[in-house]
């Protein structure tokens, strides 16, 4: 099965998200900070990264530019509360694949992944 790089601030939405990735069958990598994200993709390659934008030290969309930067091409959604049209604009301009409103609706979430991952 494939494997997800989730990331956002928030410990109790990070477990609650890991678990049902993992109910469905993902191998689950969790990352508090954009930083720990960063560097866990140094020895990772998810097929999928779940990423919120705000977070502190290093947003989101700072994030998905180093992510990028560093030559991953995973598909990344952002996960975020930030979904009046110009903060999705911005998560495009970022690299993001697919942007998703908290709070996350499971049934958009898992139609997202699987559409990304090619078996939508």
């Amino acid at each position: 099965m494939a494997s997800v790089l989730c990331v956002d601030d928030d410990p109790g939405f990070l477990e609650m998200l890991g678990s049902l990735l993992e109910k469905r069958g993902y191998t689950v990598h969790l990352a508090g900070s954009g930083m720990e994200a960063l560097s866990l993709l140094e020895e990772l390659s998810p097929d999928l990264i779940l990423l919120d934008i705000m977070m502190p030290e290093l947003d989101g969309w700072e994030t998905l530019r180093r992510i990028r930067g560093m030559g991953c091409r995973a598909p990344v959604i952002v996960l975020t509360v930030l979904y009046e049209p110009e903060y999705r604009e911005k998560s495009f301009a970022a690299g993001a694949d697919a942007v998703v409103p908290k709070p996350v609706e499971r049934a958009i979430l898992f139609k997202t992944i699987e559409s990304l991952l090619g078996r939508g």
